[in-house]
Formats: C-alpha cells, sequence, structure tokens
C-alpha cells in the first residue's frame, strides 16, 4: 500500500550508477544485486507488483541527460512507469553501451538472466495493465547486436569459445523466446512481424552462418551444442522471411514505391509459411520462490542479502559517481 519499498528503490538507484562505468569490483556490485533481484523477478507475486505502474516518481536513477545535474546525476524516475520496467530499461541500456573487447561476461549473463524471467513472467500472466514490463524492439535489438559481436573472430576468440558461446546462447535463447512466443506478447499491429524483420535483415548479413561456423561441431548436449540449436532457429526464421520479401520484390512492377507497411505485411504473410516448434522449454528455469520450502528459505535469504549489500553499496555511491566516464 506504501508503493515501493525504499530498500529497492534505493537498490535501483545504486544499480542504475554501477551500470554506468562497470568493470572490476564496480561489476562484481552490480552482478550481487542482479543476482538478489532475481528470486523478485522469479516470483510472480511480487513481479506483479513490480509490474504495476507507480503514480508517482518514488526513485532516482543515474543518467547522463544533459538536464540532469551533473553533481548528483540523478534523476526522478518511475511516474506512470512500473520499476520492473525502468529496471529492464536500465538493464537493455547497459547490454546497448558496453560492447567491447574486455567484455564484463558475468554480468552481462546476470542481466540476460533478469530479463528472460520478465519475459517468462509476461509469457506466463500476459501483460500487465496492457503494456510488458520491457520493450522487446529494444530487448531484441541489444541480443541482435550481440551476437553480431561475439561472431567476430577477435571477439570469439578473446573471451574462449565457452564464455563466447554461452552470452551467445542466452542472448539467441532470449530471441528462439520471442520467436516461438511473440505474438502473444507483441498486440500492436506489426509488432512481431517487425520483430522477424530484424532477425531476417541479420541472417542476411550472414551473422548466424558465421557464428554455426564457429560453433563447428559440438558434443552433444553442450553450451555449443544448444547455441547451435538456437542460432539455426534463427537461421531458418531469417531465410523464409529473406525468401518471401525478395520473391515479393521481384514481382514489383520497375520503380514502383512501397513502404514499411507494405514490406512488414509481406514478412506477416511469409511467416505463414513458418513451421516454428513447441519450446517450452524456452521459458523454464529454476524458480527458486515456487519450489520447497527450503528453496523458499534460501529465496527469503537472497532477500535478506539484498538489503545488506544495499547498506554497502549505498556508501560507495559518492565514489562511484566521481569515477570519470
Amino acid at each position: 500500500a506504501g508503493g515501493l519499498p525504499p530498500v529497492l528503490a534505493s537498490t535501483i538507484t545504486a544499480l542504475s550508477v554501477l551500470l554506468d562505468n562497470p568493470s572490476g569490483a564496480t561489476a562484481t556490485h552490480a552482478r550481487m544485486i542482479l543476482l538478489a533481484l532475481l528470486p523478485l523477478v522469479e516470483d510472480s507475486g511480487s513481479a506483479s507488483l513490480l509490474a504495476a505502474p507507480l503514480e508517482r516518481a518514488e526513485f532516482q536513477i543515474f543518467s547522463r541527460d544533459k538536464q540532469v545535474d551533473p553533481v548528483t546525476g540523478l534523476k526522478e524516475a518511475g511516474a506512470g512507469l512500473a520499476p520492473l520496467r525502468v529496471l529492464s530499461d536500465l538493464l537493455v541500456l547497459f547490454l546497448s553501451s558496453n560492447m567491447r573487447l574486455a567484455l564484463e561476461v558475468d554480468l552481462y549473463h546476470a542481466a540476460l538472466r533478469v530479463l528472460h524471467r520478465v519475459l517468462s513472467f509476461h509469457k506466463s500472466v500476459g501483460l500487465v495493465n496492457g503494456t510488458l514490463s520491457v520493450s522487446v524492439p529494444a530487448l531484441a535489438g541489444v541480443c541482435l547486436r550481440l551476437i553480431t559481436y561475439l561472431s567476430r573472430d577477435a571477439v570469439w576468440t578473446a573471451l574462449g569459445a565457452e564464455r563466447a558461446g554461452g552470452l551467445a546462447l542466452a542472448a539467441s535463447g532470449m530471441l528462439s523466446l520471442l520467436l516461438v512466443h511473440g505474438l502473444t506478447m507483441l498486440p500492436e499491429e506489426h509488432g512481431y512481424a517487425s520483430l522477424c524483420y530484424e532477425v531476417a535483415r541479420v541472417c542476411a548479413n550472414k551473422v548466424f552462418r558465421k557464428m554455426l561456423v564457429l560453433v563447428k561441431e559440438p558434443s552433444e548436449g553442450t553450451t555449443l551444442d544448444r547455441l547451435r540449436l538456437e542460432v539455426e532457429l534463427l537461421q531458418s526464421t531469417g531465410e523464409v522471411i529473406n525468401a518471401g520479401v525478395q520473391e515479393w520484390l521481384d514481382g514489383l512492377p520497375q520503380g514502383q514505391a512501397y513502404t514499411e507497411k507494405d514490406v512488414m505485411t509481406v514478412v506477416a504473410t511469409a511467416l505463414l509459411q513458418l513451421s516454428l516448434p513447441v519450446r517450452e522449454d524456452l521459458v523454464v528455469y529454476d524458480n527458486m520462490s515456487d519450489s520447497d520450502p527450503e528453496q523458499r528459505l534460501l529465496a527469503s535469504a537472497m532477500l535478506a542479502n539484498l538489503v545488506s549489500l544495499y547498506s554497502t553499496h549505498i556508501h560507495v555511491l559518492p565514489a562511484l559517481s566521481a569515477q570519470p566516464p
């Protein structure tokens, strides 16, 4: 009844600072906070509360916007938005802004795990107040960028096949989830077609083929084998859509103009030729909050740890804020 719990509001604020320029200990702090938040996102009851829009701004987030006070770097957030949406936007922004050779792989994994739980929550309960708690176009875009980045020989070699492949699996699994279950999660006109078109664009650039070459012939059941299966799904989806669009373009009179809406209509038609597998495994995970009593106690302990983590992190915020960009 009192709105967002203060410790959670402050934790989102701390996380926004930590994710601005994460490396070393800062990245470790951010990862621990995300792991502590997982039980809240996994539990359908608490996730439903976090997915409800706030009537007023109840917390602040770090921002480099020019309008923000440069001394604090904080701006009001949350008015009219759900805390889960604010958290998701922070994670997508972090994923988008920190792709570099010295990639914080473990932190990327933690962020993708939280976002996966958000999608799984909406797959289970549908829209909350008519909206999703994550921007699907932004999330799909960053996952496609991450796969493209990881497919580079230099990055794959620098990170190592297992670490790069594990991260690529998390990103490609998210895209597979959206492809298989996206029709029920993207109610807006051409929302699903637009998602599939972006997958097809990356397919046309031969990114998925390059990833399959890097994976080679993995042992059955390994991380790289699972990655191969997900990338093959993305590749086959892209090929069907690209073939349908090309056939339509070939049939147009020379010089005839067309709109983006025309293309999305063609993509939607091409999708009728696509037979996607039933993949409930894409939204299944070990949910600590809904399992046996011992696991529920562990979830409670992790939530208590969140409070402890906050009391630690809040003291380092001024030093972190003072770090150069």
